[in-house]
Formats: structure tokens, C-alpha cells, sequence
């Protein structure tokens, strides 16, 4: 028994999940814990990017009582309901959240899928704030396969089919810099 407490994202309930049905064929392929350990995003094979808040009942200490019923949060595993949703296209490949995060009203995550520039979402309103386009050598907008800011958040690298791109975080548009990977 973990002494960090449990937490059930998922269930057969597919009310937790918005915007589609749960089945057997939709799972969840990634999940990242935002910088302050409040929120967790878990991007799922249906293409959604989902939010969940970690319940308050979790915050406790080790060994503190799980809401007065004698029990501590690693003896009872909380559900989480999703709050935002994001949709980008076809095939989420990859997503990360800013370093710098200070609460739900200012939080960003960046995120990658197929044919789509790098988007820059807030999680406050839940719309895109900023793109960052990967073009190739022949000039040709290109997806990034992963992303990651840099540790104080101006930077924002992105790995590309034998490249990364560097991107000025406080610039949208296109890259600044490209690394050829040699294969």
C-alpha cells in the first residue's frame, strides 16, 4: 500500500469520461502530473486530452484521517471526474505541461498530434493560446512527435522525424532553431 493514497481515473461509468463512449478499444496512453501535483492530464486513444483535479481528501499527510472516517487516503482510493477536455485533431502524439504553472488560472500544456502544429493550450478557458510550426527542409509544416519546455519554460523543444526543433516560448510561430539527428 502506496502511503501517497490511491485514486481511480477510470471506471466502467462512462460518465466520467466526456465526450465519448468508454470501450474496450478507447484506453488511456499517457498521463503527466501538472508541476504543483493538483492536476493530472492523461491523453486517451480517442484523441482527448483530459483533465482531472486531485481531489482536496488527498492533500492530507501520511497517517492523517481520510474525512473522519478513521481511514488514511492510502486506504481509500478517491474518483476522479474529469474537468476539461481538449480535442486537437487525429491522434494525440504527445503533450507536456509548462514548467512554470502557478494554479488553474494560469496553467498552459503544450501538445502534439498528427498534421497539427505544436498548440499551446490554457487550461483556464480551455482554447489554444499559441502555435509553433515545425517545417521541414523543403519548407513543409511537419508534426512534432514529442514536446518538453525547457526547465524555466522559455524554451520549448520538439522532436521531429531525425530533428528537433527549438521554439522561443514567448514566440509563437516558427522554429528558431533546428538539430539535425543523424539516423
Amino acid at each position: 500500500m502506496t502511503e501517497l493514497g490511491l485514486a481511480k481515473i477510470c471506471s466502467s461509468d462512462s460518465s466520467d469520461i466526456k465526450g465519448s463512449t468508454l470501450t474496450s478499444l478507447n484506453f488511456f496512453n499517457s498521463a503527466k502530473w501538472s508541476p504543483d501535483g493538483a492536476y493530472v492530464l492523461c491523453g486517451a486513444e480517442d484523441g482527448l486530452l483530459r483533465l482531472y483535479q486531485l481531489p482536496f481528501s488527498l492533500y492530507g499527510c501520511a497517517g492523517d484521517s481520510f474525512e473522519g472516517s478513521g481511514q488514511t487516503p492510502a486506504d481509500t482510493p478517491a474518483k476522479l471526474r474529469s474537468v476539461l477536455s481538449l480535442k486537437e485533431g487525429n491522434g494525440l502524439y504527445d503533450f507536456c505541461w509548462h514548467p512554470l504553472m502557478c494554479g488553474p488560472s494560469c496553467s498552459f500544456v503544450a501538445m502534439t498530434s498528427r498534421d497539427t502544429p505544436v498548440h499551446l493550450w490554457d487550461i483556464a478557458t480551455g482554447s489554444i493560446r499559441a502555435s509553433f510550426c515545425g517545417f521541414d527542409h523543403l519548407d513543409e509544416l511537419r508534426a512534432a512527435h514529442s514536446v518538453e519546455f525547457s526547465p524555466g519554460g522559455e524554451t520549448l523543444f520538439a522532436g521531429y522525424t531525425n530533428a528537433v526543433r527549438v521554439f522561443d516560448a514567448s514566440r509563437p510561430g516558427r522554429q528558431v532553431e533546428t538539430i539535425n539527428i543523424l539516423a
